[in-house]
């Protein structure tokens, strides 16, 4: 993976989570929208990039490589830093 291919071939899944309150029952209703998009367009926002560059730079090795991301773990830390 080159550098420059980093956010344009890495795609993240993002979670969107609410919490509603049913105006009748009173009841809570819980939501997740998930959906993946390219590293590059998660990014675009710094707070978002430093966020998910503070995770990445925290996970241990051993999930890294259990989640498959080992291979290119430098070239994402590289990309996030400077994103």
């Amino acid at each position: 993976l080159l550098p420059d291919e980093v956010g344009e071939k890495i795609f993240v899944r993002v979670e969107h989570q609410t919490l509603s309150r049913l105006p009748v029952s009173n009841h809570i209703l819980f939501t997740i929208h998930t959906y993946q998009n390219k590293l590059k367009h998660e990014v675009a926002d710094k707070k978002r990039a430093e966020a998910l560059a503070t995770f990445v730079k925290a996970i241990p090795t051993d999930l890294l490589a259990y989640k498959q991301i080992l291979p290119f773990a430098s070239q994402l830390k590289a990309y996030l830093t400077q994103a």
